[in-house]
């Protein structure tokens, strides 16, 4: 009797391709869009340039921890999962941080976009 093979998980085609280009392109984007802010963040949010820094790392640090967790995740529970969930949070993180009143409430939602 001949053995079935297994389908692969993720859709061969322009579709996949497109949503994984655009999900790089928004995560790329929330990092280089928020450098040239920081000035009128720190004077908007009334704080210090020290604790606005932590807009910009707070997002790398978790980007680099999370990533390979997720990672890990998508190869457990399936990778379209995963990035459904990721652009999710990255979703929450942008609307937390576009309503954030104080400078820890915004490295919050970006401990969330990372």
């Amino acid at each position: 009797m001949r053995s079935r093979q297994a389908r692969p998980e993720t859709p061969t085609g322009g579709g996949a391709l497109a949503v994984l280009a655009l999900a790089s392109a928004a995560f790329s984007l929330a990092q280089t869009a928020i450098v040239p802010g920081l000035g009128a963040l720190t004077e908007a949010l009334h704080t210090t340039p020290e604790n606005i820094s932590w807009v910009l790392s707070a997002y790398l640090v978790s980007a680099a921890i999370l990533t390979p967790i997720v990672g890990r995740l998508g190869d457990m529970f399936g990778k379209r999962r995963m990035l459904v969930v990721a652009l999710a949070a990255f979703a929450v993180g942008n609307a937390l941080a576009a309503l954030a009143p104080n400078v820890w409430l915004l490295i919050l939602a970006r401990v969330v976009q990372g």
